[in-house]
């Protein structure tokens, strides 16, 4: 008993620090803040299942307590480890407890996009209601300044072309209203791929550590039920006729965007289910298509419209004779 107490006190120590490696890494490396759930998330699962939810709780408020004494930046230091903690406390509380496979995914989700709120808000708080339009205003206003001088730049040197600067004057303004308008769908959106990778970067963490393993549904067999897919294309012919900008009307094309996307994924995971048949090494057909996105993302549009209409079809047509996702449980072996 008391060798079993001196273990779990080492190995939450040991995650603590890794903890605060990637909390601290996700402060000063903007890139990786997005995935400092991911990378966070990963120490927590492992206190949660290898010993239970409450020790993993208890390691991420010590963790960061260190991280304020780190920085010295108390409320720094309360956001990032709300977002790259509470993920990871989240999923090490469901897969002891056999929850089905899209309910720890979900939760994990809502934990991530709690984070994700609080920072928006307090990013609009920042400028007395306005914050988060005012960032946006900022960095598009400061591409067209860039764009403006470079037309300058061209006109003095005897190649005039106005009507480059005011066609990208045109798109600037519609990006910016796509922004405000498809925000939901993007915070949505992240959260739950953050809260899906969080999910599987666990399940590889413990498989590996010989704490469990996990059964789960691969991404081979995301499947779209037909219900859905008619759903999808009822309201975007729906949104296609709503010329207003109502509230209702930006929730209806965020609906559709969102099941447009998971659609979409649905389509290329029924590629991956075919390819997997003449390549059957995940990491090596990762490289492939994250080399067929690079050389084709002059077409991404395309492609994407591609990998909707593909998930369209599979979802009517069920071609893999698949149940709805994630209707397996979190099994254990």
């Amino acid at each position: 008993m008391k060798n079993t107490k001196v273990k779990m006190i080492m190995d939450t120590a040991v995650c603590i620090g890794i903890a605060c490696l990637f909390m601290v890494i996700s402060l000063y490396v903007p890139l990786l803040a997005l995935f400092s759930s991911v990378l966070g998330g990963m120490p927590m699962i492992y206190l949660g299942v290898k010993y239970r939810a409450g020790v993993s709780a208890v390691a991420g408020i010590l963790g960061v307590l260190i991280l304020i004494l780190l920085t010295g930046n108390p409320f720094s230091a309360l956001l990032v480890g709300i977002a790259a903690l509470l993920p990871g406390c989240v999923v090490g509380y469901a897969i002891p407890r056999r929850a089905m496979f899209k309910t720890t995914v979900f939760a994990a989700a809502g934990a991530v996009m709690f984070g994700l709120l609080i920072q928006l808000i307090l990013l609009n708080a920042s400028g007395n209601g306005s914050g988060i339009e005012n960032a946006v205003n900022v960095t598009l206003d400061n591409a067209k300044d860039m764009m403006q001088q470079l037309t300058k730049s061209f006109a003095e040197a005897g190649t005039p072309n106005p009507s480059v600067f005011a066609a990208f004057d045109v798109a600037v303004n519609q990006i910016r209203e796509m922004i405000f308008l498809y925000l939901p769908s993007f915070v949505i959106g992240a959260s739950v791929v953050l809260g899906y990778l969080t999910v599987m970067a666990g399940i590889y963490v413990l498989h590996r550590f010989r704490i469990c393993r996990i059964l789960y549904p691969p991404f081979s067999r995301f499947h779209a039920s037909r219900a859905m897919c008619w759903a999808a294309m009822i309201m975007f012919l729906v949104a296609s006729f709503s010329n207003d900008s109502t509230v209702y009307t930006a929730a209806l094309k965020n609906m559709v965007t969102l099941l447009y996307a998971f659609i979409g994924v649905c389509g290329f995971s029924l590629i991956d289910d075919k390819f997997s048949k003449r390549l059957p090494v995940g990491f090596l057909r990762a490289v492939v298509y994250f080399a067929a996105f690079f050389v084709g993302y002059l077409m991404i549009g395309f492609i994407v419209q591609i990998l909707i209409l593909i998930g369209l079809i599979d979802g009517m047509l069920n071609f893999r004779r698949l149940g709805k996702v994630g209707e397996d449980h979190v099994k254990h072996n």
